[in-house]
């Protein structure tokens, strides 16, 4: 049986993304299925049955919102797999959509698997039946635990606006700022040009245009260390930097970001009480009921990922 893959987030060039797509691609293939990415080996969408593929699976992270282009290709994709009797599943996803077309297509779809409760009761209102289950990232397998120390890191976020905020608070604090960014793993070209203004970004420590990617680590093994290891709390910013810090159990307050999906997870953690509108805002000790919370919904979170796989087998 062969999986078709589409929105392989490789080519951005993201930790999150990265670590999403390697759960994604080896949980399938643990269950002994072949996998295709329409990335990198793609496949007609209205001759799915003559290359071979027996199911779609679809990764929601960063489309279904906005009526973007990404949003529109996914939801007719599932159209077009319902045609041929493909089964089509979209997971790892959020939903804020009010296109009428879009929200049809969208029904074509044989399973939704969305990431937080409240999207799931959004989709029920359309009478769209969906599951609850936690981004992906928390199945990755191989995770530092969090080491206590001196440091606090400032993680970037998708608003430039803040971004820029955010960049000059952790200098003027002394704190490290670190990107979620990294070269794309499928685009040598994207890839070089991260390189270079990663390296140049370097002389110019005070310009958040310029140094934005500086602090870009390519590996995420290392990336994952430096987040976890020596750490006093983070401020995450970006919703996959709050993930990381949920998984490996690192204190943390989170900056809401471009949609509501940071207050969505952490509401249906329990820990809705970590967001911080302010930078000026004093950050709240760790306490022992938030872990308590973090770690009952990071052992659900893994729960749900696996029995997700399971049917979609």
């Amino acid at each position: 049986m062969t999986v078709l893959v589409l929105n392989d987030t490789r080519r951005g060039g993201h930790h999150g993304s990265s670590s999403v797509m390697q759960v994604l691609f080896q949980s399938l293939e643990r269950r002994g299925l072949r996998t295709r990415s329409q990335l990198t080996d793609p496949v007609p969408l209205d001759r799915l049955a003559e290359h071979g593929v027996s199911a779609v699976v679809a990764n929601g992270e960063g489309s279904m919102h906005g009526s973007q282009k990404s949003c529109r290709a996914l939801a007719a994709a599932a159209r077009q797999a319902r045609k041929q009797g493909v089964p089509a599943h979209l997971i790892n996803s959020v939903f804020a959509e009010t296109d009428p077309d879009i929200i049809a297509d969208v029904r074509q779809f044989q399973a939704i698997h969305v990431r937080e409760s409240d999207i799931q009761a959004r989709l029920a209102a359309l009478d769209i039946d969906s599951t609850v289950c936690p981004d992906l990232t928390f199945g990755i397998p191989d995770v530092p635990a969090w080491t206590n120390g001196a440091h606090v890191v400032v993680t970037d976020t998708t608003v430039d606006g803040t971004n820029a905020q955010l960049h000059a608070w952790a200098r003027k604090q002394g704190y490290r700022f670190l990107t979620l960014r990294r070269p794309s793993e499928t685009d040598a070209g994207r890839a070089l040009k991260f390189n270079v203004r990663r390296h140049i970004g370097k002389a110019f420590p005070a310009s958040y245009g310029a140094n934005r990617y500086s602090s870009a680590i390519t590996d995420t093994p290392a990336f994952l260390r430096t987040l976890t290891q020596g750490v006093r709390v983070v401020v995450a910013a970006r919703f996959h930097a709050v993930c990381f810090c949920l998984k490996a159990g690192v204190p943390f307050v989170a900056v809401p970001s471009n949609t509501h999906k940071i207050q969505a997870m952490l509401a249906d953690a329990g820990l809705a009480h970590r967001i911080i509108g302010d930078l000026e805002t004093p950050i709240a000790p760790w306490s022992p009921a938030d872990e308590a919370a973090r770690v009952a919904y990071v052992g659900r979170a893994g729960r749900s990922i696996e029995s997700m796989f399971d049917r979609l087998c």
